[in-house]
């Protein structure tokens, strides 16, 4: 009996030892999470300011543009500030859609690409701009079967 108790609690010791080995395993995951998330979001606001500051960089000298009445520089200047709006408002929407994803609000839609579809609507759609620049598109590569069983396929 002394002999079963010993081992039983042994085993109930290993246990232990397991179950302390995985708390601080999670413990340090959760940290490496943490120290990950942080990075992000200075590397976030670092990336936002950017547009921003490019936004204000153009429009101090927008008022003076337009009391000289140059219309040309207005204009620029005017692009400029809207592609920076364009590009701070599609970052901001991506961090949304990060946090959305992280929170467990909206899961991911999963579903297979066919690529070469993608790559054709592609080329398709830019094929105009790119001729114009003397540049031709073209999609090379080797046949295979559309879907998940071509995942499987050796």
């Amino acid at each position: 009996m002394h002999d079963a108790l010993a081992e039983s609690s042994a085993e109930a010791q290993e246990r232990l030892q397991a179950v302390i080995r995985l708390k601080e395993r999670l413990h340090q995951e959760a940290e490496a999470r943490n120290r990950e998330r942080t990075q992000f979001m200075a590397n976030a606001v670092h990336d936002l300011r950017q547009p921003v500051q490019a936004i204000l960089a153009a429009m101090y000298p927008v008022s003076s543009a337009l009391e000289r009445g140059d219309r040309e520089a207005v204009s620029q200047l005017l692009q400029l500030s809207h592609q920076a709006t364009h590009f701070l408002q599609d970052q901001l929407t991506g961090m949304l859609e990060i946090a959305r994803l992280e929170s467990g609000r909206v899961q991911p839609d999963l579903a297979w690409i066919d690529l070469r579809k993608l790559a054709q609507d592609m080329i398709s759609a830019f094929s105009a701009q790119a001729q114009s620049e003397g540049v031709r598109l073209s999609l090379n590569c080797p046949q295979m079967r559309a879907g998940p069983a071509a995942m499987h396929s050796s």
